[in-house]
């Protein structure tokens, strides 16, 4: 449903399966009335998925590369198809003697933190060699840009196309069935893990079809991994409660638990905590958040306490457990059992997997006394995106 920003009133409206994209015209025209005269084509185009019409990516090359993500064989299979020539220094000095977009984009990076890989390849299957530029932009947040020179056979080479990646990743360009295309990772920024893989495919010069393979969680498994006797049964309250924390944690909420009461908000606008967190009987004040970055570093959780002495036990807890895990810490918060107060530390492991452990703190002293673990079973979507033309070339 579309509807008028101010007054709210409904302009269009429709509903229609995905899937009948390919088989039904109509479910085509339908979708593109919705958003006719309401929003420009680019709208629609660059964010949604459209079928239908030619495939410039072929749907062999994206099974081809969609099982081999499942298996665990992507690199092997990338590999095999790669072509294109990496240019030398040398190279790339001899091109940018007749083509001043080479020559410029050369000129800026020797003074600049950045850095430049070209290959030489036919990208748009024109027939004449381009050559594909990975620009980094410098700097700790990893930001760059993939860039097409078009050449025409008169050794000069002009700046016609941006593809679709923001951040410098690993990247290359394959052959499959005699014509060329670029793949690349695609990074969850968040969390600094691989996401999936992304196809590009151009002509004339530019970009005119991306192919999104998103990894995504198919069946999610939540299980207690190890516990101490006498802690069964709120690892099994744990457990129950485990996907829940980690989504609110993943969509950077704070997450209390039964002990733990949010008395203000502190100066940087934080929520300041209150709980007996460390069982001496006397309630410590602390904040918690989960602490995004600019850089390449993922989100990890960030922890304080009023009293330093106090902040110390906690601390050395929360260290001990990171140490014990690959990943980043997400969250915390304290339930009681018992009679005593726990401790629960959540990791983010994998793009769709995380470990909770749940520590029992009393004054200096600490142990692990159960650990859940959540696992996801993987699938592949397939997300085909036409792009708008021009709509890349002077980004």
């Amino acid at each position: 449903m579309l509807t008028e920003g101010e007054k709210g009133e409904c302009l269009s409206s429709g509903t229609f399966q995905k899937e009948e994209w390919e088989i039904n015209p109509g479910v085509q025209e339908l979708y593109t009335q919705f958003y006719r005269g309401h929003a420009s084509e680019e709208l629609y185009y660059m964010l949604h998925d459209v079928p239908g019409g030619e495939k410039v990516v072929p749907d062999g090359l994206v099974e081809a590369l969609s099982r081999a993500v499942l298996k665990g064989t992507a690199y092997e299979l990338l590999e095999s198809l790669e072509t294109g020539k990496v240019l030398s220094q040398a190279d790339m000095q001899e091109a940018g003697v007749k083509s001043a977009d080479i020559a410029g984009i050369l000129a800026w990076v020797e003074n600049s933190p950045g850095s430049l890989e070209m290959i030489r390849v036919d990208l748009d299957n024109d027939g004449y060699e381009d050559i594909f530029s990975e620009e980094y932009f410098g700097g700790s947040g990893g930001y760059g840009e993939y860039v097409l020179y078009q050449g025409g056979g008169d050794g000069i080479y002009r700046r016609t196309g941006v593809g679709s990646g923001e951040y410098i990743w690993r990247y290359g360009v394959i052959s499959w069935e005699g014509k060329n295309y670029v793949w690349r990772n695609e990074l969850d920024y968040g969390s600094k893990m691989l996401s999936g893989k992304v196809l590009e495919g151009y002509q004339d010069g530019e970009l005119v079809e991306t192919v999104w393979l998103n990894l995504v969680p198919e069946k999610q498994e939540v299980s207690v991994a190890f516990c101490q006797d006498g802690y069964w049964e709120i690892a099994e309250r744990e457990k129950r409660k485990a996907q829940d924390v980690y989504e609110k944690a993943g969509r950077y909420e704070t997450v209390l638990g039964d002990v733990e009461e949010q008395e203000t908000e502190s100066t940087e606008g934080r929520a300041v905590i209150s709980s007996d967190i460390d069982n001496d009987g006397e309630p410590e004040r602390y904040e918690k958040w989960v602490w995004t970055t600019s850089n390449m570093y993922p989100e990890w959780l960030g922890f304080q306490m009023e009293e330093e002495a106090r902040e110390k036990a906690v601390m050395e807890a929360v260290d001990n457990s990171i140490r014990e895990r690959d990943g980043a810490p997400m969250m915390l918060w304290v339930d009681s059992y018992n009679g005593e107060n726990i401790v629960n530390i959540l990791h983010r492991t994998e793009l769709y997997d995380y470990v909770i452990d749940g520590c029992l703190v009393k004054d200096t002293e600490y142990s692990i006394v159960y650990t859940i673990e959540g696992k996801a079973e993987l699938a592949v979507d397939a997300f085909r995106v036409k792009e708008v033309p021009g709509k890349r070339r002077l980004r």
